[in-house]
């Protein structure tokens, strides 16, 4: 497949498809736990992790809510959810709790399309049937005030924000302005393009990222943060998280 005939969520299924066998290999388990530590998920809570993939965050609301809650996790890439329900099997086995799988379900769908997701798992209309909405996501491109903007055009309340630093144990890495081809060939290189012909794209986007590597330098020098923003958003019934 050609970069660029492809969408977004097909893209998502291919990078993620790829990286299943190993990424909690990482910094992911360890950020997790930091994450989902800051969320006061409660006994008895119904909980949606949005792009779920392996469970690191479905699994850490699962056992807070107990017995009495729930957690879903919709996730499209089919590889990730099969290390997260080999997870969920082992665990409800290991706890000897047969419904573990039936009160926190794993669902493949598209977290932009969940009336579908919940209608093909015959959950018909979950919308505003949660407590917490939790969504872990590394590569948020724009500043802290930008999604806190699109949140409450949605009609939440932005409850708490904290930026969470050295989230895969490192600290901030500083580049020269000569190294844009370094730093561009390795984003090439990586899982964003993982089984595709990339030729065309790196001859398009090259000269592109060279320009925005400059434009983003402060005293000929680029940060790149190893850090999060972590928000949690309240609605009329409960919160949600990002």
């Amino acid at each position: 497949m050609q970069l660029g005939t492809e969408t977004q969520a097909q893209s998502a299924q291919r990078m993620y498809d790829s990286r299943a066998a190993d990424y909690e290999d990482s910094w992911h388990p360890a950020s997790a736990i930091r994450f989902t530590s800051r969320l006061s998920i409660s006994p008895g809570d119904a909980v949606l992790d949005l792009c779920c993939g392996t469970g690191l965050n479905f699994f850490a609301a699962a056992g807070r809510v107990g017995p009495g809650g729930s957690v879903v996790g919709v996730d499209l890439s089919e590889g990730m959810l099969g290390v997260a329900r080999r997870k969920q099997a082992a665990a409800a086995a290991a706890a000897a709790d047969p419904e573990l799988e039936s009160r926190c379900l794993l669902l493949k769908g598209d977290v932009t399309r969940l009336d579908e997701v919940f209608a093909s798992a015959g959950l018909g209309d979950k919308r505003g049937g949660f407590d917490w909405i939790t969504c872990s996501n590394a590569s948020w491109v724009e500043s802290s005030e930008s999604f806190v903007g699109l949140a409450t055009a949605a009609g939440l309340e932005l409850e708490s924000f904290e930026l969470l630093e050295k989230v895969m144990g490192e600290a901030s890495t500083y580049y020269g302005l000569d190294q844009a081809d370094e730093v561009f060939d390795k984003i090439a290189n990586g899982s964003l393009t993982t089984n595709l012909d990339v030729n065309e794209f790196k001859k398009t986007a090259r000269p592109l990222f060279r320009e925005e590597w400059a434009n983003a330098a402060v005293d000929g020098k680029v940060e790149v943060a190893d850090a999060l923003y972590m928000y949690i958003f309240r609605n009329n019934r409960g919160k949600l998280s990002e």
